[in-house]
């Protein structure tokens, strides 16, 4: 995605009354708040930036998945374990 256009087309898809969130950094995933919305001009092309206003949490494992920056795994099925032995501190 390169222009607001493109940014506009891909969030018709959704819901108008969503909560918007920049989800951050795929190595240690947040999602972020957004502080506000400017524009500039850079090397003559007019550009448009998105702040963000901090972290708000860990970014669901669902949606780290849809944007694929963790694999679509299932979790490790639990096992009961058994009695907890006494260990005999004399041998």
């Amino acid at each position: 995605m390169n222009t607001v256009g493109e940014l506009i087309e891909l969030l018709r898809a959704f819901d108008p009354a969503s909560a918007v969130r920049l989800a951050i950094n795929p190595d240690f995933p947040f999602s972020h708040g957004i502080g506000g919305i400017t524009a500039s001009d850079e090397n003559g092309q007019p550009m448009v930036f998105i702040a963000e206003n901090g972290h708000q949490e860990h970014l669901p494992v669902p949606a780290a998945q849809a944007l694929g920056w963790q694999p679509l795994t299932q979790p490790p099925a639990r096992t009961r374990r058994g009695p907890l032995r006494v260990v005999d501190e004399d041998n």
